[in-house]
């Protein structure tokens, strides 16, 4: 006969024990011989062994066999994929009888093959996929968090086109040729022209070479403002708007 009997009295420390009676005609064999004490889902923490004990001489018995008990204590704990539930394990070997029970308080009672044992576990059966999605949803969350908080403390950008100076003076067109040469993204050609404009206004009005007309400067200005792109420029004070 096999007695098997589920304790969930330790289960707020994340602990479980089974207990294995046995009997049997002859010797009751070793445990590993008998079932495999881990049930899917829990790890084997301690095995206490009782020993062996001879009960009695077969009365029915013509030979001279035995009858004997064996019995031990199986302390189980969740593994990564426990699910919260509990399933007796099967013999290996042919028993004429076999019995399961669980304690309802300091009550035995009959419990049946598969056994809920979760809620008792107080949540310690968090699985791996679980405890994973858990993490990747809080990674998710700081992320967003930053995301938000950066697009909050931003500071605003405003886009600026560059305006022909009045009056277009040598000094103000220099400095609006100097600024598009700086904030706009022009390629090597477009650099290149914009460089030679740059250097015909300090040559002719600051180095003392032939300076461009006053019209010229103005047309000069107006040219290099429509080839520009509009800048963009990060304004003083965050906030999102």
């Amino acid at each position: 006969a096999l007695t098997e009997i589920l304790d969930e009295r330790k289960a707020s420390a994340g602990e479980l024990n089974l207990e294995i009676r046995a009997s049997a005609r002859g010797l009751v064999p070793d445990l590993p011989t008998i079932l495999d004490a881990a049930p899917a889902g829990y790890e084997i923490k301690a095995v206490r062994d009782d020993g062996l004990a001879v009960a009695r001489f077969d009365p029915d018995s013509t030979e001279p066999v035995v009858l004997s008990e064996r019995s031990w204590v199986v302390n189980l704990v969740p593994g990564a994929s426990a699910d919260g539930r509990f399933v007796f394990p099967e013999p290996k070997v042919e028993v004429a009888e076999k019995t399961l029970q669980r304690y309802d308080d300091a009550d035995l009672v009959t419990a049946e093959p598969t056994v809920t044992v979760g809620r008792r576990l107080q949540g310690r059966f968090l699985t791996w996929p679980r405890v994973a999605a858990g993490v990747a949803g809080l990674i998710g969350l700081l992320a967003l968090g930053a995301l938000l908080r950066a697009w909050v403390e931003r500071p605003p950008v405003s886009v600026e086109s560059f305006v022909v100076p009045d009056p277009p003076t040598p000094f103000a067109v220099l400095q609006l040729l100097r600024d598009i040469e700086s904030n706009n993204g022009l390629d090597a050609r477009g650099h290149a022209q914009l460089r030679e404009s740059i250097e015909q206004i300090e040559t002719g009005y600051f180095a003392g070479g032939d300076a461009p007309q006053a019209s010229d400067l103005a047309q000069m200005a107006r040219s290099w403002v429509s080839r520009a792109r509009p800048r963009r420029k990060a304004t003083s004070g965050g906030g999102a708007r």
